[in-house]
């Protein structure tokens, strides 16, 4: 005899909407859901502060698309429009990584998923009843430069 599949039921976008966040939180007090995915540029505080602690498996959710930059506009321009908004979809984040401004591109994209990257980390700091393990390095960024 074969075992039955197990299936894991995962949310997407947590810290997007108020709403959506909330059919989430139900489904995590209802015992099923086993994993969240967090969006570190959305509204947080309330939202995190939401979580029960239940051994739900948290995941970060980069985002480029939606929504507003953690980085001042002035710093990625190519991404945000002046008022801090993503102005680009999927396609035309990849049509900028084949233009001549590419390099400039990629560091603004660096900058922006490194301030994601820090704000989720500092949302579950280690030793709180969510927060993760030390990364390696300490402060430093929670990733690192590969290449030009």
């Amino acid at each position: 005899m074969t075992e039955p599949p197990i299936l894991y039921f995962h949310a997407d976008d947590y810290g997007m909407t108020a709403h959506g966040d909330a059919l989430i939180r139900d489904c995590q007090t209802h015992g099923c859901l086993n994993s969240v995915s967090i969006v570190p540029n959305g509204s947080l505080e309330e939202a995190v502060a939401a979580l029960r602690p239940s051994g739900l498996k948290l995941a970060v959710h980069l985002n480029l698309v939606e929504g507003k930059a953690l980085s001042p506009a002035a710093e990625i321009p190519l991404l945000v429009r002046p008022d801090g908004s993503f102005c680009n979809s999927f396609t035309g984040l990849l049509r900028l990584s084949l233009t001549p401004r590419r390099r400039a591109f990629a560091a603004q994209l660096y900058r922006e998923l490194e301030r994601q990257l820090l704000a989720y980390t500092a949302l579950f700091p280690a030793g709180t009843p969510l927060g993760r393990p030390p990364q390696p390095g300490g402060g430093q960024s929670p990733f690192s430069r590969c290449g030009d």
